[in-house]
């Protein structure tokens, strides 16, 4: 008898913990005004084939990389066109190829940081180009090779390369390969 009290009370506490996460998911698709329920419109977008906007990714992620170096007492970086036209055919090529691999520097100042990252994107967890962007620079400051080219005190220009490709799209959930490079230079 005990045992099945006990089994009726855990059930019904995963039935109210499932309860609470679909309220929950309600709540970040659907706002309730006068009109009636309308789905965001951050999800709207997300499954009819939305693109990212690659210029934003590239300007979040110069927000992020001159934000971290002033906070490092660090001259700020110009983004360069010429060295953005070089990390862009970078980024493109290494996405074509499915590599991953630093380019041939072409100077004796260069620094380049790379991320390929695999991401998720599905109706509960949508994710936009400023996230995208953090989620790049969040990794290459956590690791120490690329946080030292970040804040490398000789550079003076950077370029920005962001190609992405979906995978596995359907009405549910799309895949994203998405390839950032930043390259630097004095």
């Amino acid at each position: 008898m005990f045992y099945y009290r006990k089994y009726r009370m855990w059930r019904t506490i995963a039935i109210i913990s499932i309860l609470l996460n679909l309220l929950f998911i309600f709540t970040q698709i659907f706002t309730i005004s006068e009109e009636g329920i309308i789905v965001k419109e951050k999800y709207l977008t997300l499954f009819f084939e939305r693109d990212f906007n690659k210029t934003l990714i590239k300007e979040y992620i110069a927000k992020y990389i001159n934000s971290y170096r002033k906070n490092n007492s660090l001259n700020q970086l110009v983004v360069d066109d010429t060295v953005s036209s070089y990390a862009q055919g970078w980024a493109n090529r290494l996405l074509e190829r499915g590599e991953l691999k630093h380019s041939e520097p072409r100077g004796y100042l260069f620094g380049e940081i790379i991320i390929r990252e695999y991401l998720e994107v599905s109706i509960t967890q949508p994710l936009d180009e400023k996230e995208i962007a953090y989620l790049a620079f969040n990794w290459w400051r956590n690791s120490k090779p690329h946080n030292k080219a970040m804040l490398y005190p000789s550079f003076r220009k950077m370029g920005i390369g962001v190609a992405y490709e979906k995978q596995d799209i359907n009405e549910w959930r799309e895949t994203i390969t998405i390839i950032c490079v930043v390259q630097f230079t004095g």
